[in-house]
């Protein structure tokens, strides 16, 4: 495959993947299913979309971050809605409202999501050499 065809199909694959990401973020919990727990699935799930991007396309990892588009687009609506209804006392690291939880969700998704992407890059870019130095001693 040419890198002109992978990358279409890296951004429709991390699209797609932030579909169920949004799943894991916007859903309820479940009866009986810890914060914790939904915390946790999501920052591998999350993860593990950016490490599959960065190692199909490790030339342009960057895209890992399309991944979490989910979370930016909550974490973005919780942070306006905060400021559209208080103003500027969500600044304010006091009682509710505050923007913390916006900002995790806005800023966590996207870190994991790139984090993952470039480690998936490094490895990507290692079974590359690796396999390149496998053809060219059969030669």
């Amino acid at each position: 495959m040419t890198e002109a065809d992978k990358n279409p199909l890296t951004a429709l694959l991390a699209l797609a993947a932030g579909l169920f990401g949004g799943v894991l973020v916007f859903s309820d919990l479940g009866p009986g299913e810890p914060l914790t727990l939904r915390i946790v699935i999501a920052a591998i799930f999350f993860f593990a979309c950016g490490l599959g991007v960065g190692c199909f396309n490790s030339r342009y990892w960057i895209m890992a971050g399309l991944s979490a588009w989910s979370g930016v687009f909550l974490g973005s609506f919780i942070i306006l809605a905060a400021l559209g209804k208080h103003g500027n006392a969500v600044f304010r690291a006091q009682e509710p409202p505050t923007i913390e939880p916006g900002l995790i969700m806005l800023f966590l998704p996207v870190t994991l999501a790139l984090a993952g992407g470039y480690i998936g890059k490094l490895i990507g870019q290692k079974v590359a050499r690796v396999r390149s130095a496998a053809k060219s001693a059969r030669q």
